[in-house]
C-alpha cells in the first residue's frame, strides 16, 4: 500500500515547502504566547526517523490547511488575465470567447472569464496540448502557499517581539536576540510575502494565457486540416 504513494511536484512545492514555513510561525507563536520565557534549545533538534516523519507529514497537512487560505484570499488570475488591461489583448479574447461559445452552443454573454479559461484549458488538455502547464500549476501554487506563509511567519515575529528575553540555546553559550533583530525578520518576511503574491499572479497569468492560445492553436490547426 505505502509503495503505491507517489509524490508529485505539487505535494513537494506547493504543499511541503510552504507548510513547512507555516510550522515554523505556528512554533513561534506557540513560544511566544504560552512560554515566553523559555529558552530554546535549538541543539537538542535531533529528531529520529520517527520524529523526521511526524515532522513532515505536519508541515504537509499544514500546508494543505494553507492552500485553503489562499484560495480564499488570493484568486483572479483569471480576471487579471482576461480583463481590458490583461496579458491576453482584447481582440484575441473576443476570438476565443466567440469560437468557446459556438462550440458550447451557449450565449457569449454567458461565458465569463474564468469559465473560458476553464472550458480552453480542459480542450487543450483533452487535445494533448499540455506544454509548460504544469511548470506553471506548479510554480503558481508554491507561491500562493509561500505568501500566506510568509505572512504567517512575519505575523508571528511581530508577536515575539512583544516579550522581552527571546534566547536561543546552543551546546556552550545562550544567545538573546534583540527585539530589533526579531523585528528585521518580520520585515523581511513580509517582503517575501509580497514578492511571492507577485509572483503568484505573474505564474496564474502564464497559465490562463497557455490555455487561451493553446485552445485558439488547436481551432486553426483543425480548419488547416479541414
Amino acid at each position: 500500500m505505502i509503495e503505491k504513494i507517489q509524490l508529485t511536484l505539487y505535494d513537494i512545492f506547493g504543499y511541503l515547502l510552504p507548510g513547512s514555513i507555516t510550522a515554523s510561525a505556528l512554533f513561534i507563536f506557540y513560544w511566544a504566547l504560552c512560554i515566553p520565557t523559555a529558552v530554546f534549545a535549538a541543539y537538542k533538534l535531533n529528531p529520529d526517523g520517527t520524529g523526521w516523519t511526524a515532522l513532515i507529514a505536519l508541515s504537509y497537512v499544514i500546508g494543505h490547511i494553507g492552500q485553503g487560505i489562499g484560495n480564499s484570499f488570493l484568486r483572479g488570475a483569471e480576471n487579471a488575465a482576461l480583463g481590458p488591461k490583461g496579458s491576453i489583448p482584447v481582440e484575441i479574447r473576443e476570438i476565443a470567447l466567440t469560437r468557446a461559445a459556438t462550440l458550447m452552443g451557449v450565449d457569449r454573454s454567458g461565458i465569463d472569464p474564468v469559465c473560458l479559461f476553464r472550458f480552453a484549458d480542459e480542450y487543450s488538455l483533452q487535445k494533448g496540448a499540455i506544454g509548460y502547464r504544469d511548470i506553471f500549476v506548479y510554480r503558481e501554487g508554491f507561491y500562493r502557499g509561500c505568501t500566506v506563509a510568509f505572512v504567517m511567519l512575519g505575523l508571528a515575529l511581530i508577536v515575539r517581539t512583544i516579550y522581552k528575553g527571546t534566547a536561543v540555546a546552543m551546546p556552550s553559550y545562550i544567545y538573546f536576540i534583540p527585539r530589533t533583530q526579531i523585528f528585521a525578520g518580520a520585515l523581511l518576511a513580509g517582503l517575501a510575502a509580497m514578492i511571492c503574491r507577485q509572483r503568484f499572479y505573474r505564474f496564474g497569468a502564464y497559465r490562463v494565457t497557455r490555455a487561451i492560445f493553446a485552445f485558439l492553436a488547436l481551432q486553426e490547426s483543425k480548419k488547416e486540416v479541414a
